[in-house]
């Protein structure tokens, strides 16, 4: 299962948070939302990072933050190197975290 939170901002300046969740094979149930720091990234897909303990978080242009459990440094790594970070979550983060 993956948790995502939308931010907006209102006409009136206000921000909005909006949480959802998404079907998939959920490894670990009741996981907290974890504090970190999120990096901007340059993506046409992906705004920003985020990685603490075994914890992922990828925050999306269009679709709000993902959260992904139990992901190895080295993919985090991965990801921030990656030429193209849309194509490589697609490829070695989603739907295994």
């Amino acid at each position: 299962m993956l948790l995502f939170v939308r931010n907006a901002v209102d006409q009136s300046g206000h921000w909005l948070v909006m949480l959802g969740v998404q079907a998939a094979e959920q490894k670990n149930k009741h996981q907290p939302i974890p504090v970190m720091t999120m990096k901007s990234v340059s993506s046409s897909a992906i705004s920003s990072v985020g990685y603490e303990g075994s914890t992922l978080a990828v925050t999306f242009h269009n679709s709000g933050t993902y959260y992904h459990y139990g992901v190895p440094f080295w993919v985090y790594a991965g990801l921030m190197k990656a030429a193209s970070k849309g194509a490589y979550y697609n490829e070695n983060v989603k739907g295994r975290f």
